[in-house]
């Protein structure tokens, strides 16, 4: 992940190998608040609305994807397959998801804007 990036401002286009990955009809949730739009892979749309930055691997990209909650929205983990764009949640909705890094099976991934709540999930 590129550390100039977060939920606000990150890369619309990246090429990790041989995965091409675009963002587009992007926007903010909220004033201020966190950007999502749809996201291709390799030309193809994966069903949903993602935010940034991304994690990729060579099988996975992991992304947050914007899902409706009891009152109003929230972001839960998506591990979306390169090959198939099978997309999976993961994990309980959080207001915010602000991926950092993969490690030891784990994603690792704060809270907040500020990167002060630290949280990983168990892939």
């Amino acid at each position: 992940m590129n550390n100039f990036e977060d939920p606000i401002d990150f890369s619309l286009e990246k090429k990790f190998h041989d995965i091409e990955i675009e963002y587009s009809e992007v926007m903010e949730i909220s004033q201020g608040g966190p950007v999502v739009g749809n996201l291709s892979v390799n030309g193809k749309r994966v069903k949903g609305r993602y935010g940034g930055p991304i994690i990729c691997t060579s099988e996975y990209l992991y992304a947050p994807i914007l899902v409706s909650k009891f009152l109003g929205s929230g972001f839960k983990l998506a591990k979306i397959n390169v090959g198939t764009l099978e997309v999976s949640q993961l994990g309980k909705t959080k207001d915010l998801i602000y991926l950092d890094k993969l490690g030891e099976n784990r994603i690792f991934y704060f809270e907040d804007l500020d990167r002060a709540v630290h949280r990983y999930m168990d892939l």
